[in-house]
């Protein structure tokens, strides 16, 4: 198992894509923003995930069930629920194929400013 860091959706598309095709299990750490999110009956929470520097495709779509099983994860994940602008997200999950769509099941969810993400690309880099 290994575990990679994105700050790109079509990084995040790639590496999970390959992953998955070959048979291997990868979790990817995503740094995006999170362009819309609705939950649905209760059971399932969708997110559509946008790059971090611009605002065109490809987006990344991905579900949640996770959320109902903690308050805090209610918490995390319920901030992206609100109308507004697109909120930065650090979000942990794996990519998997839906049909023809590719999405991302995600494990974990939570708000990030661009310090985190600063911080993470300089663990990266050092």
């Amino acid at each position: 198992m290994r575990l990679c860091t994105c700050f790109r959706i079509g990084e995040a598309f790639n590496l999970g894509c390959n992953a998955v095709r070959s048979g291997k299990t990868v979790i990817i750490e995503l740094y995006a923003r999170v362009s819309s999110s609705w939950r649905e009956d209760g059971i399932k929470q969708h997110f559509v995930f946008a790059d971090l520097f611009h605002t065109h495709p490809p987006f990344l779509e991905g579900s949640y069930e996770l959320w109902k099983d903690s308050d805090l994860w209610d918490y995390d994940s319920g901030r992206f629920l609100h109308d507004g602008a697109a909120k930065m997200c650090r979000c942990i999950g794996k990519m998997k194929k839906d049909g023809k769509k590719w999405a991302l099941t995600i494990l974990n969810i939570w708000e990030a400013t661009w310090d985190d993400i600063e911080h993470v690309q300089g663990i990266i880099c050092a």
